[in-house]
């Protein structure tokens, strides 16, 4: 395994830790109620929850594309070695 591919293995336990945490966060908040945090204290938990949790998917969905593209340009490198080894490019 590479060094990339531990940092991004890293990255990606990472956060799906913080995706537990902020998903039981959320939970706790509702669970709780405005009366026992306070207005303000729970707007702005229930906030930092859900943009937490809204980046956490942006940034999956960025990671499946990325994954996407190195697939297709593996299957491309493998295309064009096999025409070169052909003669069929230069």
């Amino acid at each position: 395994m590479t060094e990339d591919q531990k940092n991004e293995l890293n990255f990606l336990s990472a956060r799906n830790r913080l995706e537990g945490k902020l998903i039981i966060m959320k939970d706790f908040i509702v669970a709780q109620g405005v009366a026992k945090v306070g207005k303000k204290k729970y707007e702005n938990l229930f906030e930092i929850s859900t943009l937490g949790l809204m980046l956490i998917m942006e940034n999956r969905w960025q990671n499946d594309e990325i994954t996407k593209l190195r697939k297709q340009l593996n299957r491309e490198m493998q295309q064009n070695t096999q025409l070169m080894a052909n003669g069929k490019i230069q």
